[in-house]
């Protein structure tokens, strides 16, 4: 197997870098040691994930374990009487599994921001109090998918991809995308959605 990546660097010539018998990568000779391992590295873990994938011969990468499943599902159906409620899931990225973090009872979107972490993707299975103009309050679920700037390029790969599969899993139509940290989630944007036909 041969990876070749071509890159235009200040219009020098590219020199050939070798990765060992059958694989190798066409490199600019002056390109800054530290973008090289860089760029070397996330590559190698993107091809480590597929050939994980691959060898286990599953169409879905990351797995979603009974036990998250059931937990899920509890939440999914507590009845509730007052405050938002939340439900923090990760993607483990040794095991290729999804693991529940945190629960929050009664907490606001602005603590909830506050709790999640900067420069790492989450899905938040949010059970929102919604009040309507009439008066009314429903508890509508929310999935808030959680993708900071900075986070690392292998695990954001593996948190787009298993997207759709724990949207499925959650069962939840209306999905909120987070990408400017704690100060995109906030109740005016989680209302705006909601309100949205």
């Amino acid at each position: 197997m041969v990876l070749v990546l071509r890159n235009e660097w200040k219009g020098e010539p590219e020199s050939h870098v070798t990765g060992g018998p059958g694989y190798g990568w066409f490199l600019p000779h002056d390109m800054p040691s530290t973008l090289i391992s860089t760029t070397i590295q996330t590559v190698l873990e993107l091809l480590t994930l597929v050939l994980r994938a691959t060898a286990c011969n599953q169409s879905q990468i990351v797995e979603i374990p009974q036990e998250l499943k059931d937990s899920l599902r509890k939440f999914r159906f507590a009845r509730r009487n007052a405050g938002s409620a939340a439900l923090v899931v990760k993607i483990n990225k040794q095991t290729l599994k999804m693991e529940e973090v945190e629960q929050f009872d009664n907490i606001s979107m602005e603590d909830l921001a506050e709790e999640l972490p900067d420069a790492s993707p989450r899905y938040v299975v949010l059970s929102y109090e919604l009040k309507h103009d009439d008066g009314r309050t429903s508890f509508p679920l929310v999935l808030i998918n959680w993708t900071p700037q900075g986070s690392e390029t292998g695990l954001m790969t593996l948190h787009a991809s298993a997207l759709i599969a724990f949207q499925n899993t959650v069962e939840v139509s209306k999905v909120v995308e987070i990408r400017d940290g704690s100060e995109g989630l906030t109740k005016a944007v989680i209302d705006a959605k909601l309100h949205s036909r």
